[in-house]
């Protein structure tokens, strides 16, 4: 199980790195270290809708992403697991650049 974790924390770490690196928005979660998740949650900009940036990466990248309860703010969590890879955070941190561009 500690493997799993591992890798887990690992993927996380990767895509919240890559998310501090994209101006128009704002982390939520919290950095690397003891109070770290597998969750990696993000505030968008008031100008985007989270439910339509949601179907925007489904349907145009296949990348499945979830949104953050909008009456607490216009957030999206990016929740890696086990089954994914560094290429899938790269691709979303990509996707995610460049339709905020």
């Amino acid at each position: 199980m500690a493997t799993v974790e591992k890798r887990i924390i690992e993927l996380r770490d990767r895509a919240y790195a890559g998310l501090t690196r994209i101006s128009k928005i704002q982390m939520v979660s919290p950095p690397p270290g003891p109070l770290t998740t597998a969750l990696v949650t993000f505030k968008l900009p008031d100008s985007v809708n989270s439910g339509a940036f949601r179907d925007l990466l489904l349907k145009k990248y296949g990348i499945v992403i979830k949104v953050a309860e909008k009456r607490w703010f216009n957030g999206i969590r990016i929740s890696p697991h086990i089954f994914n890879t560094e290429k899938d955070i790269d691709a979303a941190l990509k996707a995610i650049r460049t339709e905020l561009a």
